[in-house]
């Protein structure tokens, strides 16, 4: 197989695991970085949760905001072929980088605009860039409240357009029984002339 997945061990904490990984490329890629990266943040992983065979949430490192979503076992990977440069052969003795190649990901029926990644501690990754450019947060529970803030943002924009559909839809049942109605009250009126 072409992919590295994780080990399939019970116990396996894979926030925690995320964390130390991107903690490591901080310390060996970032920690002397000048522009780009908010040196007051810190690696953290929120929002972790499993669904269809895929681990996923949202990964905050100093350069940037983003979610990730990892393979929790190979089986997941079963229709997907890496592009032969992010073979785990390939990328074994690479540097770090920040964003791989696009690579859609299909999970429990919806389609996540994903690159792909790899880091040798984790394997192969997926992350979906939220915010690269960390400077304008002053620690993590800014920048998760400020992502928090998009996605309420968004949902409202969601439900309100939700809201004027469902609206728009009952004005239209509503006018298509009032011309009913009146097309029955014509028809009354024309029969009864008859009826006389």
């Amino acid at each position: 197989m072409s992919f590295q997945t994780l080990p399939e061990t019970p116990e396996r904490d894979i926030p925690a695991l995320l964390t130390r990984a991107f903690a490591t490329v901080y310390n060996d890629d970032f920690a002397n970085a000048m522009m780009g990266v908010n040196h007051a943040l810190t690696t953290e992983v929120r929002g972790w949760h499993e669904k269809a065979g895929w681990g996923m949430g949202v990964l905050l490192t100093p350069w940037m905001l983003t979610k990730v979503y990892v393979p929790l076992q190979a089986s997941a990977l079963n229709d997907l072929t890496p592009p032969e440069q992010w073979t785990a052969s390939a990328r074994l003795n690479q540097p770090y980088m920040v964003i791989g190649d696009l690579m859609p990901l299909i999970i429990d029926g919806n389609t996540h605009q994903t690159y792909i990644n790899y880091h040798h501690d984790i394997g192969h990754y997926w992350l979906q860039p939220l915010v690269q450019n960390m400077a304008r947060y002053s620690d993590n529970d800014a920048a998760f409240s400020a992502w928090g803030e998009v996605l309420a943002f968004r949902k409202a924009y969601r439900d309100q357009k939700a809201a004027d559909e469902a609206a728009k839809a009952q004005q239209t049942l509503e006018s298509q029984a009032s011309v009913q109605n009146d097309i029955e009250v014509n028809r009354r009126a024309f029969l009864a002339k008859w009826v006389k």
